[in-house]
C-alpha cells in the first residue's frame, strides 16, 4: 500500500517532471486509495485524513494549472507546468 502512496505522490510532484496528465492521474489514485483506507481504517485514522489532505492539494495544482494554461509570461510557474504537456 505504501508504495502506492509513494507513486501518486511521484505523480503529482509539480517541481519535477510533473504533467498536468500525471495530476489528474494521480488525483484519481488518491481517491481509491482514501477510499480503501477508509474502509479499513475508518474516516478519521491519521492515513485516510492524510490521504484527503493531498487529494485537496493535487486538485489545487490542477486548477491553478488550467488556469495559467493560456498564461504568456515566462514568470507563471503553473504556466510551465502546463505546458509540459504539449
Amino acid at each position: 500500500m505504501c508504495f502506492y502512496i509513494f507513486y501518486t505522490f511521484a505523480l503529482h510532484d509539480y517541481e519535477t517532471a510533473a504533467t498536468l496528465d500525471n495530476m489528474i492521474e494521480a488525483e484519481a489514485t488518491y481517491v481509491k486509495l482514501e477510499q480503501i483506507f477508509a474502509r479499513r481504517f475508518g474516516d478519521s485514522h491519521h492515513e485516510t485524513l492524510s490521504i484527503r489532505g493531498e487529494i485537496t492539494k493535487v486538485r489545487e495544482y490542477i486548477a491553478r494549472v488550467r488556469e495559467c494554461a493560456t498564461c504568456e509570461g515566462p514568470s507563471c510557474q503553473w504556466a510551465q507546468y502546463a505546458r509540459r504537456n504539449f
